[in-house]
């Protein structure tokens, strides 16, 4: 269970814009791994991201203009974006470590519009 705290810690950094930790580069792949062989595991850490837009009005409108879809379906398809690119390893740990410092990057733009 660990691990997917991981995989959730660093969907969360990259994902929110920051969260009050960061993990070390064994932890990042440890948790793309785990992803990478649990679809429960994707989808637990896919709709925990989703709620937590959700939860943050101003993230969630952000959101909405970035990936033009409609507001119900945004977080979902966010969110799913972001972990499958975090588990096919579209998203390197540096990419990561720019993303905890809420530098943006045009890669992490062109995920989140699907492209």
């Amino acid at each position: 269970m660990k691990l997917v705290e991981a995989a959730g810690i660093a969907a969360c950094v990259l994902l929110l814009g920051g969260c009050a930790t960061t993990v070390d580069p064994k932890t990042f792949a440890a948790g793309r791994e785990v992803l990478i062989g649990s679809p429960a595991a994707v989808r637990h850490v896919t709709a925990d991201c989703a709620a937590k837009v959700r939860r943050n009005p101003q993230l969630h409108q952000s959101i909405n203009l970035l990936v033009s879809l409609p507001p119900d379906r945004s977080p979902d398809v966010f969110c799913e974006r972001f972990i499958k690119a975090y588990r096919d390893g579209r998203i390197t740990y540096e990419k990561y470590l720019e993303s905890s410092k809420k530098i943006v990057d045009p890669d992490l733009v062109r995920i989140a519009q699907g492209r």
